[in-house]
Order: structure tokens, then sequence, then C-alpha cells
């Protein structure tokens, strides 16, 4: 998940209004989703972009068995 829209490669808006949970129990809405490249052969698939986090977040689990 990430809050900067600049950091896609690709982009599509959401077709529909998402939320999710965020920490302090708040929702807050996915605007889209896309892929992120880190480096040439290191690429990040089906990013939720959601602007009002704070921080960009990465799931361990997605790295290693995504």
């Amino acid at each position: 998940m990430t809050f900067g829209s600049q950091l896609f490669s690709s982009y599509t808006s959401s077709p529909k209004v998402q939320y999710i949970t965020v920490v302090d129990g708040s929702d807050t809405n996915v605007v889209g989703y896309g892929n992120i490249d880190l480096q040439p052969s290191f690429k990040l698939n089906n990013v939720l972009h959601i602007p009002k986090l704070s921080y960009n977040l990465i799931f361990i689990h997605e790295l290693t068995w995504g």
C-alpha cells in the first residue's frame, strides 16, 4: 500500500468504492491500484493506492510468497 501516486509504473483507478481500516480504527478509501518498479528486476504488482496513509506499507508475506 502506498500514498504516493508518483511511484506507479502502471495504474488503474478503482472501479468501485473500497475501504480499508487503518491502525487507528478509521476507514479510508482505496482510490486505485497498480504496479511499482523498485528495480528493473524487482516489481511489486497490485499495490493499493491509499492517499490518506502516512507511510508506505508492505507485507513480508507478499514479498516471500506473493
